[in-house]
């Protein structure tokens, strides 16, 4: 049992962890820490995939009960990276192989050997970081996402990642901590590059930092049909269901440009290239980061994508459990498809989930956790092996409750069938039920919630689904503000709705249809800057431009170049002098 851990700081990499651990141990050989890590000698220390999770939280206090192999695989690994473009076998067994003492194949299960791009040969640090995270906690640390493969930028500070040494230069079964200062003439000069490029190095990895933190669902490597759903409303497949290969390589090579698709190891020459794959059903891994690119570059961001993800999938990706306990594949992930219909009342998707063994049930989504699929909001149908167990059951002399727990439905459901099975009625419910199981099977599996309404006269006039149009909107906004936020090339200007709405050119929208934006106005509302706010943002933009010229700070002149009138809020004055004190 280990007499102390390291509690892992906020992203931070395990490995920068364990070498915390080695220094405070004072253990003169690295043998010896290994030893009190895993119990063997012979781990090699891993910076993105490690291994012996489980061997590692056995041997630390129970009092740590907040640190669990899931909880370092999900917070302190690279693991939240690849496990989505992965099959949801070749998933689970990646992180039962880390969680276990078998890490030989990991990085050949994520197929990073064989397709590997942007690898990093050195462990990464941002000075900026460093500073903060001296100040904050005392000593520094390596940051996870700072590790991850096409992230050549902070996306905290936009700084530019240092190398610190060369894996080649570790020992393989070394920890090594970052020191406290750090020479600067070690430090790497930046590339030089576009500010286009530069701009969008900063963007990726905010895209990469949600993808760690937030995730965006699971088994997307079949799930290619969101990327398919979104080139057609962009008008990249034809009529036959095409896709129009060289407009869009021809688009995506605009919206990147080559000096940073080069960059990324990423590069779309030639016919057979990752981005014709990406978009195919073909059983073929792609590198995640470019999963990231093409998300941004249909979604806007990765964040754009989760949000589209959700509307279209509001129970996720398949395959989904069967529930019926009273069968053998109780539990397993059987079903293949979910019929998605929209509550009348609530609005809500509901999803209806019917298994081979004939029983279907359904309930209300969106899911918010992976628990979720776990749950029945109502059973339509049992199916005649529920029925034969029910019979099985009754005749063991047992209550109604005692049958009811056995077969995960309530007792009135109990009495019920077994009086149509006494007067000899049930055979009628069995055929209800295998028509409801036919017609389902007959059903194309609906990829976006529909509204179930009454059937009304057919109207010629074309009626607007402004439930739709308000969530396409909310995102083209929020992607139009951030766009401002983030463009550090031209002068700021303010956020506010007229402007947002002339630039979208949908103006006379936000005018007249407010009351049927609402998720488009509550973007507005969230992001629209008061005069105040609007100075601030102002003053650090001017600031920053001073200084990147190498210009000395003076007061007057920021005022002037960001055009304050003599009476600016004590605010906008604390961000000046902040500024140039710093």
């Amino acid at each position: 049992m280990l007499t102390f851990f390291p509690t892992p700081y906020p992203d931070e990499i395990l490995y920068s962890t364990f070498a915390r651990y080695h220094m405070r141990s004072a253990n003169s050989s690295i043998k010896d820490t290994l030893d009190d890590l895993f119990g063997k000698k012979t781990v090699i220390s891993t910076i993105d995939l490690p291994s012996h999770l489980y061997s590692l939280c056995n041997r630390i206090s129970p009092s740590h009960s907040y640190i669990t192999p899931e909880k370092l695989l999900e917070k302190h690994t690279l693991y939240p990276f690849y496990s989505p473009f992965l099959p949801a076998n070749r998933a689970q067994q990646l992180k039962e192989m880390m969680i276990a003492d078998n890490g030989q194949s990991i990085h050949m299960m994520t197929g990073i050997i064989a397709g590997a791009i942007c690898t990093k040969h050195s462990l990464y640090y941002c000075s900026d970081c460093l500073t903060e995270d001296l100040k904050q906690y005392g000593e520094p640390y390596f940051h996870r996402i700072h590790q991850v493969p096409g992230v050549f930028v902070c996306s905290k500070h936009n700084a530019w990642l240092q190398p610190f040494r060369k894996k080649d230069s570790f020992n393989k079964h070394e920890f090594i901590a970052l020191p406290l200062t750090i020479n600067d003439s070690l430090k790497y000069e930046e590339i030089n590059i576009s500010k286009k490029t530069r701009n969008l190095l900063f963007q990726i990895a905010k895209d990469i930092e949600f993808l760690l933190e937030h995730g965006i669902g699971e088994n997307l490597y079949e799930a290619k049909t969101m990327y398919l759903s979104q080139l057609t409303k962009q008008g990249f497949v034809t009529v036959g269901k095409r896709i129009k290969q060289e407009l869009l390589h021809e688009q995506f090579q605009l919206f990147y440009g080559d000096e940073l698709l080069g960059l990324l190891e990423c590069s779309i020459e030639g016919q057979h290239n990752w981005l014709t794959f990406i978009v195919r059903k073909a059983k073929k891994a792609i590198h995640p980061l470019r999963h990231v690119l093409m998300m941004r570059f249909l979604f806007g961001t990765v964040q754009g994508f989760k949000l589209e993800d959700t509307y279209s999938n509001p129970f996720g990706h398949g395959p989904w459990p069967c529930l019926n306990k009273a069968v053998e594949h109780f539990g397993e992930m059987v079903i293949k498809r979910v019929y998605i219909s929209r509550c009348y009342n609530t609005k809500q998707p509901v999803g209806t989930f019917c298994c081979s063994c004939g029983f279907i049930y359904s309930r209300t989504g969106p899911d918010q956790s992976e628990t979720d699929a776990y749950k029945i909001g109502r059973i339509k149908a049992f199916g005649s092996q529920w029925y034969e167990k029910l019979k099985v059951i009754s005749q063991q002399n047992i209550s109604y409750r005692a049958i009811a727990r056995a077969l995960n439905v309530d007792v009135n459901t109990v009495i019920k069938y077994l009086k149509l099975i006494e007067t000899e009625r049930l055979q009628d419910q069995v055929e209800k039920e295998k028509n409801l199981y036919v017609g389902l099977q007959r059903t194309e599996t609906v990829n976006e919630p529909k509204r179930i309404t009454k059937k009304r006269k057919v109207s010629s006039a074309v009626r607007v689904d402004w439930e739709e149009r308000d969530l396409v909107l909310s995102k083209l906004v929020e992607q139009e503000c951030q766009r401002i936020l983030h463009n550090q090339d031209e002068k700021p200007v303010q956020i506010v709705p007229t402007r947002i709405g002339k630039i979208l050119g949908k103006e006379a929208w936000f005018q007249h249809y407010k009351n049927k934006l609402p998720l488009t106005m509550e973007k507005l509302n969230l992001y629209k800057e008061t005069i105040e706010e609007f100075q601030v943002r102002r003053a650090r933009w001017v600031i920053k431009q001073l200084k990147l010229q190498n210009k000395a700070l003076r007061k007057w002149e920021i005022e002037r170049l960001a055009g304050l009138r003599k009476n600016y809020s004590s605010l906008v004055y604390n961000e000046i002098m902040k500024g140039i004190s710093s």
